[in-house]
């Protein structure tokens, strides 16, 4: 299992980037790997919600369903893949200096080769995140 972790501060209020990153038709504004995603589970969300996503990674395109592992709004948000690679993520965020510290941890499995090459995906994966979270902070502090 390789984990990567980044977080920055977003001079928004902690509720208004919760709203914004829980939103599943947002993460294709930020998140370079997504092209879309949507809910799949009607009513309120929380744990056990599935939303489908497209995304694009290593240079594959595919569609996987993600379920809501933790809802705790605005402080958390946990969601795993339920049908193809092992992949979690969380998001955390604290109110601080009257903006948002928010973290983004992400656990993926890797098997077979790919074990060979998991310092290489930590470091990709790292710096793919800075790079959404800085558009992420360019996108919400615009408003």
């Amino acid at each position: 299992m390789i984990t990567f972790k980044k977080h920055i501060f977003i001079n928004r209020p902690r509720q208004e980037v919760f709203d914004f990153v829980s939103n599943p038709a947002n993460a294709s504004k930020w998140r370079s790997t997504i092209e879309s995603a949507e809910w799949l589970s009607q009513g309120s969300v929380g744990i056990g919600s599935r939303l489908r996503q497209i995304s694009k990674f290593m240079g594959r395109k595919q569609e996987n369903t993600a379920e809501v592992t933790a809802w705790e709004p605005p402080n958390h948000i946990a969601q795993k893949i339920v049908d193809g690679p092992s992949f979690e993520h969380t998001f955390d965020l604290q109110s601080k200096d009257n903006g948002t510290e928010f973290a983004v941890t992400g656990k993926m499995e890797v098997k077979g080769i790919l074990k060979l090459m998991a310092g290489m995906m930590v470091r990709q994966s790292e710096k793919m995140l800075e790079a959404e979270l800085n558009t992420l902070k360019v996108l919400l502090e615009e408003v």
